[in-house]
């Protein structure tokens, strides 16, 4: 297949990209993205730290597509004024290629607020928290998430990993002894090696 004809599919299938074009799916979002979190308010949390990550690019591309337009419009302009065939032809490339990005910032920002639109229908269904009610949550949060990884792992191999012990142990649901333990562990070993003959 040659350049031409795949540029001419890529021009039939222009409106099936926009109409399709969302990076994470609405259940994506929904499941994995906001609702994989654990409690009510890292669930309200998350989502905001998603609509605000959405708000900035959104605003970075609308930005964008102004400095695309205006070099297209500088193109323009210098092929006006071009003084040979090279000039004329060098402006239209970049007319071409501004086009093509303002497309793919088209398509970008159409997905963008798509996912934002979920986000949004999310928030408005998710209560409502303070910031100190976010932060008294995040213990809680922490010991939920934590000990069901701990499960995770005792049922897929019958052991719980020593550094997920010690996460444990960070978040307050096993008592922190491993400090207490590991300098028995080097004491005896010590009382060892000065009971080895010289």
């Amino acid at each position: 297949m040659d350049i031409a004809k795949v540029k001419s599919i890529g021009v039939e299938l222009r409106e099936a990209f926009k109409t399709t074009c969302q990076s994470r799916s609405d259940y994506q979002i929904e499941r994995f993205v906001v609702g994989d979190h654990e409690t009510p308010q890292r669930r309200y949390l998350q989502c905001l730290v998603e609509m605000q990550r959405k708000v900035s690019e959104i605003s970075l591309s609308e930005v964008n597509a102004e400095e695309l337009e205006d070099k297209i419009a500088l193109a323009k302009e210098r092929i006006a004024v071009a003084s040979n065939d090279y000039e004329r032809r060098e402006q239209e490339r970049e007319i071409r290629k501004a086009e093509i990005n303002k497309w793919q910032l088209d398509l970008y920002v159409e997905g963008l607020l798509r996912e934002f639109n979920k986000l949004y229908a999310l928030f408005k269904q998710l209560p409502a928290y303070t910031a100190d009610e976010l932060r008294d949550a995040e213990e809680q949060y922490w010991q939920i998430r934590k000990a069901k990884q701990a499960q995770q792992q005792l049922d897929s191999s019958n052991a719980v990993a020593p550094d997920m012990l010690n996460v444990l142990s960070l978040v307050g649901l096993v008592p922190d002894d491993f400090s207490d333990r590991f300098n028995k562990i080097l004491i005896a070993a010590k009382e060892k090696q000065d009971a080895l003959p010289l």
